[in-house]
């Protein structure tokens, strides 16, 4: 499928998964191509290209975005893309262990760390180590 097929979420939104799977895997001069095309594109028809991806901009905001672009190399903008999908990465992690936690039946926060989900053990040691700081604190005062 080509690359707005792959874009094209369930309602004709953005599937940001795939969207960032593939600005990661592309070359720094198919990054350039592509950063020419935005640069060279109708301010209008970017504008509209926008809003159905859920921004709305006006075609003079997108002008001004197409004059950015312009300033950004294409390493610069490979760079940056990486950076977006490891974020993106790691928001789906913590949005599946959070969706984990709340499948779960009400439990104890001890059922929850033994039942081993990711974000339960992130809270324990998390809590473990606050507590540690607190009871340090408290012991130097004596």
């Amino acid at each position: 499928p080509g690359m707005a097929a792959g874009l094209a979420g369930g309602a004709g939104g953005l599937d940001m998964a795939a969207a960032a799977g593939m600005m990661d895997n592309l070359s720094p001069e198919a990054m350039a191509s592509m950063s020419n095309m935005m640069a060279s594109m109708d301010p209008e028809a970017m504008a509209k290209m926008m809003s159905a991806m859920g921004r709305t901009v006006s075609p003079d905001e997108a002008k001004k975005m197409q004059e950015q672009l312009a300033k950004v190399s294409p390493e610069t903008m490979h760079r940056w893309l990486g950076r977006a999908a490891k974020a993106l990465k790691m928001f789906n992690w913590l949005k599946a262990a959070a969706r984990d936690v709340y499948a779960q039946p009400r439990r104890s926060a001890m059922q929850l760390v033994s039942a081993g989900t990711p974000l339960a053990r992130l809270t324990a040691a998390l809590t473990a180590l606050l507590a540690a700081l607190i009871l340090g604190h408290v012991t130097s005062l004596f």
